[in-house]
């Protein structure tokens, strides 16, 4: 066989494999793992899991609460019916409502506003979802990603 029949042969078994049946990853599969690279920066801090609990009200809806440390306070949500829920605590007076909220879902990114209090809520939160808090003058603290 000469150069070219191997060239030519090679370019045909290359198109033969590329054109071939395979499996595709699930589109569901691809937008989790874009979300969960789209925030990977190196100094945000990991929430740790303080308790979680997850009960079934009237048996048609699911209620998930945790609890997370991040930064200096706690970080309290509940998802209920796709109303997302959140306290955090404690709330230093310095810091006030500048502390901001953000929550993460494979739809995209959307703010939560913070009341002086440290509540806040976001409607049409599904799992899987986390939470980021940027507390001013410390890294910012984000959960892990809450699947249940």
């Amino acid at each position: 066989m000469n150069d070219v029949d191997s060239d030519d042969e090679f370019l045909a078994r290359l198109s033969a494999v590329v054109d071939s049946e395979r499996d595709d990853v699930p589109r569901e599969l691809s937008d989790f793992a874009r979300a969960a690279l789209a925030w990977s920066v190196v100094d945000e801090q990991l929430a740790d899991l303080v308790e979680t609990e997850e009960a079934t009200v009237r048996s048609t809806d699911s209620v998930t609460t945790a609890v997370f440390a991040v930064s200096s306070c706690e970080i309290a949500v509940t998802l209920r019916g796709g109303v997302l829920v959140g306290q955090i605590s404690p709330l230093e007076d310095d810091v006030g409502v500048a502390v901001s909220v953000e929550v993460e879902t494979l739809g995209g990114l959307q703010p939560a506003e913070v009341d002086d209090l440290g509540r806040f809520r976001s409607t049409g939160v599904e799992l899987p979802f986390r939470v980021r808090v940027v507390v001013p003058g410390e890294p910012s603290g984000v959960t892990p990603w809450i699947t249940h």
